[in-house]
């Protein structure tokens, strides 16, 4: 018997026993990723809104599927994609669309009947068509998922108002995070350019190239062994993104928060009222050790990086609170010199300088390892007259340049201390710290305490697209000082901040909430064309 015979036996096996109230109930024993849109209606709405400002027109969800069957074919309920691994691990697709009426639908797409099983060919592939109590299910005939008791939990149901729902179960998490990892070590092989310009990207393989780099930060979310759902809603001209995933942390509050920092023009809010659950620090040490390009390296070298991110993890999990801003510089202001944190530090793990020192040394021990064309160590002082501490970068040393004094000069406007770039940890009352990258980081302080919270928030902020594409174009026209051909875009223009929050106790959530016109207007400004010289 040939392949697609063998197929078409074991739908015929199988088919009569697809009894069930919900397709969740029938999905492949081991399926990695589901996608489903509760409403057709609602993502048709939706979609627009995204591509248009693109100058890309919407794919016709709707449209199409009328094309394909009459009307009554499909019913209003939701539709399902899903990822299983198919034959020898490689993956396959599924499909669910509702159906009240399943000889219709097979009549529509002129299908080959075998009882409860129809075949049908459909945009060049061969499909199993199969009636399942309100669903149809589609699979590929020459690689069907394996049918059966699914060995993961099913995803579970939403809200009627989700726009779109996506969960990737535990192995789809570590696969994922292995695919990454191997397109990231082919770039760091390769050298090739890892981050560019916003743009369309050119097809799937691009838009998955930009998120290579990251494969870290997949590692250790795939790290902790649950699902990830992903839940898109569109409410009132904004739209709402929620990841959850089944990890519990713990919520923990310091006996007093930290000290409040002044958010005006702020690009960048952060406030951590307790400590961070080690998942988070991890999560955040994943993040940084995606970045190497910040000493102009391919990548953090082993084991030494495996030892710095163990002191940070010291450092960071003897924070009780915090909070940090990055803000707009002023004019005359240094341009990057615009960080400021404000922390509560728990005694008990320890002398902060002790935790400071650790850190440092793992640094400059990690950056004499790396392949760096930047090879940026750090000085770490006490400061006597405050009781704190300094930590600075030789600008000069570390970039190879000779040292003069419109050399100096330039390095002031980044950091305005001349070759250095210099941070200070200043002491506040008992237990607490401001840490800045400027020796007045006290006026950024606000005139009241830190708010605290009894709630399971463990992380809160907002983002201003706005102030960081201004604050963007400043240190591109310093980078460009001089130069006659710079071009700049006009400002973008004011929008609403970008609001998020993380909350733990029995689940991890991160909620994300942006405004429509927040996307449309970053969309805009960056599809305007550069028009205006800088000459300076």
């Amino acid at each position: 018997m040939n392949r697609a015979g063998a197929a078409i036996g074991v739908w015929l096996l199988t088919a009569c026993s697809l009894l069930g109230a919900d397709w969740r109930d029938h999905l492949p024993a081991d399926w990695l990723l589901v996608a489903e849109a509760p409403s057709l209606a609602a993502l048709d709405e939706l979609a627009p809104q995204l591509f248009e400002p693109w100058g890309r027109p919407a794919p016709p969800l709707r449209a199409t599927l009328a094309t394909l069957a009459p009307r009554g074919a499909f019913a209003e309920r939701s539709w399902a994609i899903v990822v299983a691994s198919g034959e020898a691990g490689e993956p396959t697709v599924a499909a669910f669309a509702p159906t009240d009426d399943f000889d219709a639908l097979c009549t529509a797409l002129d299908a080959d009947r075998a009882d409860d099983l129809a075949i049908a060919s459909l945009f060049g592939f061969d499909l199993a068509i199969e009636p399942l109590n309100g669903w149809a299910r589609f699979s590929l005939l020459d690689s069907p998922p394996e049918y059966g008791p699914a060995e993961t939990p099913s995803p579970r149901a939403g809200e009627a108002t989700d726009t779109l729902r996506v969960t990737l179960s535990a192995d789809g998490c570590l696969r994922f995070a292995a695919y990454l990892e191997e397109l990231r070590r082919g770039q760091v092989t390769d050298r090739r350019r890892r981050h560019g310009p916003l743009r369309w990207p050119s097809d799937f393989k691009a838009a998955v190239d930009r998120l290579a780099p990251y494969a870290p930060v997949a590692s250790a979310v795939a790290g902790w062994g649950e699902p990830i759902m992903l839940v898109a809603s569109h409410r009132d001209d904004a739209v709402e993104i929620e990841l959850t995933t089944p990890l519990a942390t713990e919520i923990q509050r310091p006996p007093a928060p930290s000290r409040a920092l002044d958010p005006t023009d702020a690009i960048l809010t952060l406030n951590a009222p307790g400590a961070l659950p080690a998942p988070l620090i991890d999560l955040v040490l994943a993040l940084m050790q995606s970045r190497p390009g910040q000493i102009e390296a391919p990548e953090h070298p082993q084991p030494q990086w495996d030892d710095f991110a163990d002191a940070c993890r010291e450092l960071l999990s003897g924070c009780q609170s915090s909070q940090a801003v990055l803000h707009l510089p002023a004019a005359g202001e240094p341009a990057a010199a615009n960080e400021t944190a404000a922390f509560t530090w728990d005694d008990s793990a320890g002398p902060l300088g002790d935790r400071l020192r650790l850190g440092v040394d793992r640094w400059n021990t990690m950056i004499d390892a790396a392949q760096a064309r930047t090879p940026l160590k750090i000085e770490l002082t006490p400061v006597e007259s405050t009781g704190g501490y300094r930590l600075r970068s030789d600008l000069i040393e570390s970039t190879g340049l000779e040292a003069s004094p419109e050399i100096e000069a330039i390095f002031n406007r980044y950091y305005g201390d001349g070759r250095w770039a210099t941070a200070e940890l200043t002491p506040l009352g008992q237990n607490g710290w401001i840490a800045a990258m400027r020796p007045n980081g006290a006026a950024r302080l606000a005139s009241s305490p830190n708010a605290s919270t009894a709630d399971e928030t463990l992380l809160h902020g907002e983002l201003w697209l706005d102030r960081l594409i201004t604050w963007r174009q400043q240190l591109d026209s310093l980078l460009n000082t001089g130069s006659a051909n710079h071009r700049v875009r006009p400002p973008m223009h004011q929008t609403p901040p970008i609001g998020f929050s993380l909350l733990g106790g029995e689940r991890l959530r991160l909620k994300v909430v942006a405004q429509l016109a927040t996307y449309e207007t970053l969309i805009e400004h960056y599809r305007t064309e550069p028009r205006r010289r800088v000459s300076e």
